[in-house]
């Protein structure tokens, strides 16, 4: 039996609750999912290149791991920073840097985000002759 005709036995039809409201799934994205996500070596490449003493340092290894989680769960699964930061035990906007840090790895710059201004920050000084 349907939930349409359980909720009909109970909720007459020309009720607003019958009008306004339905039964939906849960809401999927699509994502486009990265060629080298689908591969171990190139992951583990990634993390090597990243995380260069990830065999000595414990907290290198953490973030290693962190990273392998979410790569995982979000490339490869597709689930939603906030899905994630529920299975990891975070938050979605450490999720969302997480994510943001690999994209940016990949793509050869630092995943800090350092590195990337052109002039220094700051009133530039004055120049007198």
């Amino acid at each position: 039996m349907s939930e349409n005709s359980q909720l009909r036995r109970t909720v007459a039809g020309n009720e607003t609750f019958m009008q306004g409201h339905q039964t939906v799934g849960a809401r999927t994205y699509r994502r486009k999912i990265p060629t080298w996500v689908k591969s171990d070596v190139a992951i583990k490449n990634l993390l090597l290149k990243v995380f260069p003493k990830l065999a000595s340092d414990s907290v290198q290894r953490a973030s290693a791991a962190r990273w392998v989680s979410v790569i995982h769960l979000y490339f490869r699964l597709g689930y939603t920073r906030t899905q994630i930061a529920e299975e990891i035990g975070s938050t979605d906007v450490k999720i969302h840097g997480v994510i943001r840090s690999i994209n940016r790895a990949q793509k050869g710059l630092r995943a800090d985000g350092s590195g990337i201004r052109s002039a220094k920050r700051g009133r530039p000084r004055k120049n007198v002759p």
